[in-house]
């Protein structure tokens, strides 16, 4: 029977007053903005754990191990230090890595073919069907498995990319005397990934509609509400459709959020994919061209830099490592693309599956509600059903609660050298910013170089991305491959969470516009129309005019 009361699945999930006290927890708002859903949490936060964990483990990462969370529905994470020699343990790290540098993209792929791709087609198959309750049972312990050895793949995955990007950053600082890391950085954009081959597909469906004269005038004189339906009345609409469901067939499989069940995903909706293909139009933009420009500008300096150093050994390792680093940067996004995004998205279509069997069983009204309970109280209710719907009410009020709340940034103290271990601040992010009222500037991570002045947009989330026009500045608490499309309207961003390997400083890079990221304060602080400076060669944003 469903209960309020907090059981022992769930005690091991949320985040207790004792621990609060006797730990240190900082909100990981950079990997899992937002409130979440308890259902979702269910599945997260053991994978989390658990592959992180064990991957670290592998690598000889110089951390004892890493606990993961929820408080209000907001993710925190506690790192539990490494107890013996740090710079052995660092290492010792180095040399477990160095042998995976060579094969990086080669070991995603591997995993994807044989691993990842297998259990989806079997979810996709398990979304479709009708399920028995014990099915529904079976399938559900499978799935909690698989996500605790999709999340083990995911960090065997970014380790070696972390390590290797860590040891080209030490040998570019000891060429070039260059101590801002994000300059290397420069040195690895204008790379196909999963990302940007979504956005340049949809680029083409852009190109696609301005030969179609009628499509054409239906994106010139539709509302994103209106498009689809529009789109399907016209015989050139309902052609241009069949095209932008090939693209779904296997770009479709994200969502706004990707880390959260609730929300639909491009398969289920596709008002997404066709107000940014409508973007797209509007500004006439040209994905291939400015990709060509990117990456014919990254092999260019990375040519006047070989030019201007002198020959050495230090040279010779650089360009071994810079040339696998290269090979291997792709990974960043595609792994997102194949875990991330494709796995929740999957999840979510075989979960709905499930929650029919809930509404049969009169336990919940409609099958998005089982994302309101969670994972044990599911199982429960397949075993012995039971009527859920005030529980289920409460839960909704409580996830609308969390949204809007300003939960604390730490609970706790934190640990004896945490500010000095770079680690912690890499994994973790900034902690020290606090905003207050008179604030006129402040800093974050220098992620992308340059300097921009213009007018504050804050976005919130994916409903918002109409306020921010040409030359604006991207305000936002982090950013994900669907905010992607922003960046090539955005004139500078500025984020709360994230460091300058997080999405928001790669795409400011691949972008070449100015990035201070990781301010923990700039939602806070800034308002639209304000107008600022962001400083993204030394991380330093600037009030110039307060709206």
């Amino acid at each position: 029977m469903i209960t309020e009361k907090i059981t022992e699945f769930q005690q091991s999930i949320l985040l207790s007053d004792e621990e609060k006290r006797n730990g240190f927890w900082l909100q990981d708002d950079n990997h899992l903005p937002n409130a979440k859903c308890p259902l979702f949490l269910s599945f997260m936060i053991p994978a989390f754990t658990y592959g992180f964990n064990t991957a670290l483990q592998k690598a000889k990462l110089p951390l004892k191990r890493t606990v993961l969370k929820s408080c209000h529905g907001h993710a925190y994470q506690m790192m539990i230090p490494y107890e013996g020699d740090f710079e052995q343990r660092i290492k010792e790290h180095q040399e477990a890595m160095r042998p995976l540098f060579p094969r990086m993209k080669e070991r995603l792929y591997e995993a994807v073919e044989q691993k990842l791709m297998p259990f989806y087609n079997q979810l996709d198959e398990d979304a479709s069907r009708v399920l028995t309750h014990e099915e529904a049972l079976k399938k559900l312990d499978e799935l909690f498995s698989f996500y605790q050895k999709a999340w083990e793949i995911h960090f065997d995955i970014v380790m070696p990319q972390s390590a290797i990007g860590t040891m080209l950053e030490k040998m570019y600082e000891k060429l070039t005397g260059e101590t801002n890391p994000a300059a290397v950085y420069e040195l690895l954009v204008g790379i196909m990934n999963k990302s940007l081959e979504t956005e340049r597909e949809l680029w083409k469906l852009s190109e696609l509609a301005k030969k179609e004269p009628a499509v054409l005038r239906i994106f010139a004189n539709s509302s994103p509400e209106e498009l689809e339906n529009n789109l399907s009345k016209a015989e050139e609409g309902s052609v241009f459709l069949k095209h932008l469901d090939r693209f779904l067939s296997e770009y479709g499989y994200r969502k706004n959020e990707p880390h959260e069940f609730l929300g639909l995903t491009w398969i289920e909706n596709r008002k997404r994919p066709l107000e940014i293909i409508q973007s797209y139009i509007e500004k006439n933009y040209n994905f291939q061209k400015e990709f060509d420009r990117i990456s014919k500008e990254r092999q260019e300096k990375y040519e006047r830099l070989l030019e201007r150093l002198p020959q050495s050994e230090l040279k010779d390792n650089f360009i071994k490592t810079y040339e696998m680093a290269l090979k291997g940067i792709c990974i960043r996004d595609d792994h997102h693309f194949y875990i991330d995004a494709m796995l929740t998205a999957k999840s979510r279509l075989f979960l709905l599956n499930v929650g029919k069997l809930l509404v049969q069983s009169n336990a919940i009204q409609n099958s998005e509600d089982i994302f309101f309970l969670y994972l044990d109280e599911v199982q429960t209710l397949l075993k012995v059903p039971d009527d859920a719907v005030k529980l289920i009410e409460k839960r909704k009020a409580e996830y609308e609660e969390n949204l809007k709340k300003k939960v604390p940034v730490t609970y706790g103290t934190p640990p004896e050298g945490f500010h000095e271990n770079q680690l912690f601040e890499r994994v973790l992010g900034r902690i020290e910013e606090k905003a207050t009222a008179t604030q006129t500037s402040f800093k974050g991570f220098a992620a992308s170089k340059g300097t921009y002045t213009g007018t504050v947009k804050v976005v919130h989330h994916l409903d918002e991305f109409q306020k921010l026009k040409k030359g604006d500045v991207l305000v936002c608490k982090t950013t994900t491959p669907p905010w992607t499309v922003l960046f090539s309207s955005a004139g500078a961003v500025i984020t709360d969470a994230g460091g300058i390997l997080s999405h928001s400083g790669i795409i400011a890079r691949e972008y070449k516009i100015p990035a201070v990221v990781g301010t923990r304060v700039a939602t806070a602080t800034l308002k639209d129309g304000d107008v600022v400076t962001v400083d993204g060669t030394n991380g330093v944003v600037t009030v110039v005019k307060q709206n």
